[in-house]
């Protein structure tokens, strides 16, 4: 189950949320873009807009978890050590 959650970082309070389920692992980023889609008209984006910026997760990221996780580790040195944080990271060879 993947819960997504839009909450005012003032007071706390839920704006919107969904929940939904992938049948597989392979399903999740899929069943998350469309989670967020929907969650995205919940707080009042027009569905022009959505469909407009709405980019297919073949497009915009992997299917591949484990890619997803190196390349957010990756990021998450470059920002903690400097540009040559990230590259080291991202380059350092992953168990399948």
């Amino acid at each position: 189950m993947l819960e997504l959650r839009a909450v005012d970082c003032q007071s706390g309070d839920t704006l919107a949320e969904e929940q939904v389920t992938a049948g597989s692992k392979e399903k999740v980023l899929d069943v998350l873009g469309a989670a967020a889609s929907k969650l995205r008209g919940e707080l009042g984006e027009s569905l022009a807009t959505i469909q407009k910026f709405d980019v297919p997760n073949e497009q915009a990221t992997t299917s591949s978890p484990q890619a997803l996780q190196a390349l957010s580790l990756g990021e998450k040195a470059s920002k903690e050590k400097g540009a040559k944080g990230g590259p080291a990271v991202l380059s350092t060879p992953r168990p399948a």
